[in-house]
């Protein structure tokens, strides 16, 4: 498809365009709609939420782009004992506070609701098609957020939402563009979509092959033996064991306020700093060490370092190099191999036994979930011998470099799509192209 500009052009008036076609309009949104925000019934009223009908949209519905479902219901009470108002179907919401994301934000209502006082309802006149002030909106996502100041904290008001400048394009042409754009992004939306299965499914391709590695190997009909473990059958050559047996666990020092500082300034491993995709150090903490101590948690070429609590329990990663002069916390185990036995291979174990959810069945997660080296240290698993687990790492490592450079590629594809994308809707709704009779 050839895409033209219009064929005349003026100086625009408004600030966040240059120049429009001849023929549109600019106003500020104030004077082509009602603008309005809502409220929240009262929490600890039981009568206002139990047993609701009526639907109440929040900030965070935004996000839903066209909403279609409420985030709650109320009830008739509700509605005459607060400030809550409704808003008709067709009509737009822009999120004036939220968190991420959300504030600027806007959406178009496909079912009437109520609303919270963290959004303005947006009820058009007939100068301005809803649909075609969505998309400015969504074009002009950045500088509506900047109206509330560069604070991420500040929300916007209904005096900001009134004085965005709108551009006036003849109404049959708004709802050309509203339509080009509900079909060109559609387009690529499917394409998006497609892309964003792809990286799942690769994703999901790395995690078999370690999976497939770790329990089974890589050699071609081997022999298998039966187990009653967690990882079932394994090869018959390999030898069953507890990871206790196979590698030296260590954990880190405790962090204490209050403790006395004697020693020397390191710095030191922490649970945040050990990702899904490795170890990243640069985030720099310090704290104290005896020299014992420095000596008792250093971290060298070969270990592994397992994250033990919070929200990322069972995190690993393997350790290719010394990080000299470095220790380790409490909430990090470090598993140094015996004699006999490979990190690399034992941190590839790690991520399936995370994976499986197999950690969840060694005790109960009443407090904070964790691992815990003791935990860790129980744990069977089937062990080759030490010049098969490298092969087998080495295996494991060129197919994930290979996926990891598929998924690279992807990624890329992903952001020149989203980069079009965004530039289609900025040029079509401020006139940069002219999309009439497309």
């Amino acid at each position: 498809m050839t895409l033209t500009a219009h064929d005349e052009y003026r100086n625009s008036r408004i600030g966040w365009i240059d120049i429009v076609p001849v023929g549109w309009g600019e106003s500020r949104l104030g004077r082509l709609a009602r603008i309005y925000a809502g409220g929240t019934p009262d929490r600890e009223n039981a009568a206002y939420w139990e047993g609701g009908h009526i639907p109440w949209v929040n900030s965070g519905a935004v996000n839903q782009w066209e909403i279609v479902k409420p985030s709650a219901l109320i009830t008739n009470a509700a509605l005459s004992g607060s400030s809550t108002r409704w808003v008709r179907e067709g009509a737009l919401v822009l999120a004036l506070a939220g968190q991420g994301k959300t504030k600027g934000m806007a959406a178009q209502m496909s079912i009437a609701a109520t609303c919270n006082q963290s959004m303005a309802a947006i009820d058009t006149d007939s100068r301005l098609d809803e649909k075609f002030l969505l998309w400015w909106l969504t074009a002009n996502y950045s500088n509506v957020r900047s109206m509330g100041g560069g604070d991420l904290r500040d929300g916007l008001n209904l005096v900001h939402v009134a004085s965005i400048p709108v551009p006036l394009p003849p109404l049959d042409e708004q709802r050309q563009i509203a339509e080009y754009l509900d079909r060109e992004t559609g387009k690529i939306d499917e394409l998006i979509a497609k892309q964003e299965l792809l990286i799942a499914t690769l994703a999901e391709r790395g995690r078999a092959l370690v999976a497939q590695g770790v329990t089974r190997g890589i050699q071609p009909e081997v022999q298998l033996a039966k187990s009653n473990d967690w990882f079932g059958s394994y090869p018959a050559h390999w030898t069953v064991g507890r990871v206790g047996n196979a590698f030296t666990l260590t954990l880190g020092k405790m962090l204490n306020a209050s403790a006395k500082n004697e020693g020397t300034i390191r710095p030191y491993l922490r649970a945040g700093n050990i990702q899904e995709d490795g170890v990243d150090l640069s985030e720099v903490k310090l704290m104290a060490f005896s020299a014992d101590e420095a000596a008792t948690l250093s971290l060298r070429a070969g270990d592994v370092v397992v994250v033990e609590g919070g929200g990322g329990y069972g995190r690993s990663d393997y350790l290719d190099h010394d990080i000299e002069g470095w220790a380790f916390q409490n909430h990090v185990i470090r598993a140094r191999p015996r004699a006999g036995h490979d990190g690399r291979f034992f941190d590839y174990f790690v991520k399936t036994v995370r994976a499986s959810g197999h950690f969840e069945s060694l005790g109960s997660f009443a407090t904070i979930p964790n691992v815990s080296a003791d935990k860790l240290s129980r744990i069977r698993f089937a062990m080759p011998p030490l010049d098969e687990q490298r092969a087998i790492s080495a295996s494991i490592d060129s197919a994930l470099a290979a996926i990891s450079h598929l998924s690279t590629k992807v990624i890329e594809t992903l952001a020149l799509l989203r980069e079009r994308r965004s530039a289609l809707i900025s040029a079509a709704a401020t006139g940069k192209i002219d999309v009439r009779g497309l």
